[in-house]
């Protein structure tokens, strides 16, 4: 494997975190501001514990397959450092994965309150943690000379 796309996804794995973590008190915030509604007993230590590992896990997998990605557009990704880092996962994380769910899920919300909550979830979050996970990845990955 070509030592760029291995550096992309250390890269990526290590925002996966950063992302998870954002994605994690993210949704917590969400319902602390009334985006959608509040679960009786959810903000505990055993909640927050659940989710961060969830997220952390799902989050640093994922981190490696957009991390690989990046490595492989880099250069066609207009910019350097973190704004790189910003525009591609804006485009391809927030747009296509976020954006895109969001979507899906508005669409079947006539079938219950928890589908739309989970639509404003996605855009919410998704919002926050592909900056978190732009910013990180621009700022780690350097492309091999």
């Amino acid at each position: 494997m070509e030592k760029s796309y291995l550096m992309g996804m250390i890269a990526g794995a290590i925002a996966g975190i950063a992302d998870g973590v954002v994605s994690t008190f993210g949704n917590s915030l969400g319902a602390i501001i009334g985006l959608w509604p509040y679960i009786e007993g959810e903000f505990t230590i055993s909640f927050f514990l659940t989710h961060i590992i969830a997220n952390l896990t799902w989050n640093i997998l994922w981190g490696i397959v957009f991390g690989f990605a990046f490595a492989m557009v880099y250069d066609c990704i207009p910019s350097k450092g973190i704004k790189k880092g910003l525009i591609f996962s804006l485009l391809f994380y927030f747009l296509l994965a976020d954006i895109r769910t969001s979507q899906i899920l508005f669409g079947w919300s006539a079938f219950g309150e928890g589908i739309l909550t989970l639509a404003k979830a996605f855009a919410w979050t998704g919002f926050f943690a592909s900056i978190t996970y732009g910013a990180v990845l621009g700022y780690l990955y350097k492309p091999s000379k």
